[in-house]
């Protein structure tokens, strides 16, 4: 574990996270610039919103976006309360990412290096604070299932699974993180003969909320969002093996490498040297060979694709690294089958069905590992009975 002398551990929350906000707030115009990217229509889409408190049911099924409406209504409630424009929806996320941050910077009492180390990791993933100073749902969607599993975690199943559905209403994919836990904890319980437990009853019926949008929608998403969004027929009906890759990648970038080098993971090579994981090495480059993330049907946004793998001059090497990276997430959360490996796994699987592929859409589950790597969770086996409270003040 990296060395800090125990004085800094205050500081850095004290005095430069504030500072790096405020840094942020003031640097951006105070979040009174135009409306960029994907802001334009959201906002547009917000604003409808805040035409009433309570939407219309033909607005609820005609807004124009491919994600559930929550962040939309919550936008258009501060624009109908505050008349802030833009700039209210903005601030609500660069708070929301702040408080995040702190939760798990001082998750015990006095900061430790491992909580300070995983919260300062999580800040520095640059979709991270890029999105919490735009009108984007990422943030929302992440802050409401980060305290999915912070009530997980204190064993308050049903504020946990609240929290897990208004998740989904934010986002449809975050139905991975509630599925996960359905999964995981089934089988503790069938494990502890327990078999009919509120530990999976809970979040199941959280999952059963995608349902119920699939079902208002009459699919995925309302039609005309697909149509102003111009997203192609086959886009909607197929799924994707290449996305999970490329998220896989993404993984080993923005987590299982930084994990090693910060938390001092084995640096024995030669426990990689197993049939296991030699399984796992060809398993994945046959899924390589013939889906390779870069051949997708959608178009690829990121750090990872855009910046990062094109300095490298040719194909060959850039699906290499893909490659590498994939394969060092996958060995790293094969090792247990616990909570972290059916998070991934979930994660992976729902993102075969997304409409584009985006470094960004990791950000809920780095949330969350960074957050489970600060109270060192993140490789435990059980949650029968729940995390030592010690790590978990109330």
């Amino acid at each position: 574990m990296l060395q800090i002398p125990n004085r800094y551990y205050r500081l850095f929350f004290q005095i430069v996270v504030p500072l790096i906000y405020l840094i942020l707030f003031f640097a951006l115009n105070r979040l009174q610039f135009k409306p960029i990217i994907d802001e334009v229509h959201y906002w547009e889409n917000s604003v409808k919103f805040s035409e009433s408190l309570i939407p219309s049911l033909e607005l609820l099924r005609n807004y124009g976006e491919v994600n559930t409406p929550l962040p939309f209504i919550i936008f258009g409630w501060l624009e109908y309360f505050l008349k802030g424009g833009i700039f209210a929806g903005r601030l609500l996320n660069l708070i929301l990412s702040l408080v995040m941050i702190w939760m798990i910077g001082l998750i015990t009492e006095k900061p430790d290096k491992r909580s300070v180390i995983a919260a300062f990791l999580l800040l520095l993933i640059p979709h991270y604070l890029a999105t919490s100073v735009l009108l984007y749902t990422d943030t929302l969607a992440g802050f409401l299932t980060f305290l999915g599993f912070w009530f997980y975690l204190r064993d308050r199943h049903i504020i946990s699974s609240i929290f897990f559905t208004l998740a989904i209403a934010s986002r449809q994919f975050m139905v991975a993180f509630s599925l996960a836990v359905v999964i995981y904890e089934f089988i503790q319980c069938w494990r502890w003969k327990n078999k009919i437990s509120i530990r999976w009853i809970a979040p199941l019926i959280a999952s059963a909320t995608l349902l119920g949008w699939f079902w208002f929608f009459g699919g995925l998403t309302p039609a005309i969002a697909l149509e102003e969004r111009e997203i192609p027929p086959i886009q909607v009906r197929n799924i994707f093996p290449e996305y999970s890759l490329y998220f896989l990648a993404c993984m080993g970038l923005y987590f299982v490498i930084p994990e090693w080098l910060f938390f001092s993971r084995s640096t024995n090579w030669r426990s990689l040297l197993t049939r296991k994981n030699a399984g796992i090495a060809i398993a994945l480059l046959v899924i390589f060979l013939i889906f390779s993330p870069l051949n997708t049907t959608g178009y690829v946004v990121g750090l990872l694709n855009n910046r990062i793998i094109k300095i490298l001059p040719n194909k060959f090497l850039q699906i290499v690294v893909l490659y590498v990276l994939a394969f060092l997430t996958s060995i790293r959360f094969t090792a247990k089958l616990n909570l972290s490996f059916f998070l991934l796994l979930m994660n992976a699987g729902v993102l075969m069905k997304g409409f584009q592929v985006w470094d960004k859409y990791t950000l809920p589950l780095l949330i969350i590992f960074w957050y489970f790597q600060a109270i060192d969770v993140v490789d435990k086996e059980s949650f029968i009975p729940t995390v030592s409270q010690s790590k978990l003040p109330e």
